[in-house]
C-alpha cells in the first residue's frame, strides 16, 4: 500500500545518508579493532577484514529480505551491514603498506583503488540491473489473467522481487572476499617479514616495526 508514492529520489537520499554514516563510523572502527588486538594476534588485520565481511553476509541478506515487510528494519540492517563492510578499508590500506616495499607502495595503493572502484561501485549498478532484467522473465506470469501494466501492485511486486533477488548476489561476493582474507591470514606475516627484510638489507637499518627478521627456510 502506498508504493506508488515511493520515488527514486526519496529512496536514494535516505539510502545515501545510511551508507554515508556507515562509512564514517565503519572505517575508523575497523582500524581501532585491528590495532586493539594486533599485539595479541599478529595476523589480526586480515582476520578482522575476513570476519567483518563474514558477519555482514547475514546482516545484508536479512536487510534486503526485510524490505518487503518493514522499511525501518531494512534501513537499520543495511546500516549495520555497511558498517561491517567499511571496516575493511583502512585495514586493507595498512596491509598494503607493510607487505609492499616502499618504492612500490604508490603503485600498489593505486592498483587497489583502481580495481576496487572499477570492479566495484563503477560497474556494480549495471550488473545488478542486468541480473534483475534477466530474472524478470522468469518471475513474470506468461499468461496473466489481467495484463500487467505499470503502477499496479503486480508491476511493483515483480520489480521488487527482481531487484531483491539481484541484490542477494552481493552476499556471495562477500563470502568470497571473506574467504580470501582468511586465506591471506596464513601468509601475511611471512609477506611482511619479507618486505621488512628487503628494507633492512637495502637501508642497513632495522625493520619497519622493530620486529626480528626471521630467516627463510631454504627450499
Amino acid at each position: 500500500a502506498g508504493c506508488e508514492r515511493i520515488t527514486e529520489a526519496d529512496i536514494s537520499s535516505r539510502f545515501g545518508i545510511v551508507m554515508a554514516l556507515a562509512g564514517l563510523l565503519g572505517v575508523p572502527l575497523g582500524s581501532f579493532i585491528a590495532q586493539a588486538i594486533r599485539h595479541k594476534i599478529p595476523n589480526a588485520d586480515p582476520l578482522v577484514c575476513g570476519s567483518t565481511l563474514l558477519l555482514s553476509v547475514p546482516v545484508i541478506f536479512f536487510g534486503f529480505y526485510s524490505a518487503r515487510y518493514n522499511i525501518q528494519w531494512c534501513y537499520g540492517l543495511v546500516f549495520f551491514g555497511g558498517l561491517l563492510l567499511n571496516c575493511n578499508w583502512s585495514v586493507v590500506s595498512d596491509i598494503t603498506l607493510y607487505i609492499v616495499i616502499p618504492t612500490r607502495r604508490s603503485i600498489a595503493s593505486a592498483t587497489i583503488i583502481l580495481i576496487s572502484h572499477a570492479l566495484g561501485d563503477a560497474i556494480s549498478p549495471y550488473l545488478i540491473g542486468a541480473i534483475a532484467d534477466s530474472i524478470r522473465t522468469n518471475i513474470t506470469p506468461i499468461y496473466p489473467i489481467v495484463p500487467i501494466s505499470e503502477n499496479t501492485p503486480e508491476y511493483f511486486e515483480i520489480e521488487f522481487r527482481c531487484k531483491q533477488y539481484a541484490l542477494f548476489v552481493c552476499c556471495f561476493f562477500q563470502l568470497a572476499g571473506a574467504f580470501a582474507f582468511l586465506v591471506m591470514s596464513w601468509y601475511v606475516l611471512e609477506d611482511k617479514q619479507a618486505a621488512d627484510r628487503f628494507i633492512a638489507e637495502t637501508s642497513g637499518g632495522e625493520t619497519t616495526d622493530n620486529m626480528p627478521i626471521v630467516n627463510e627456510v631454504d627450499e
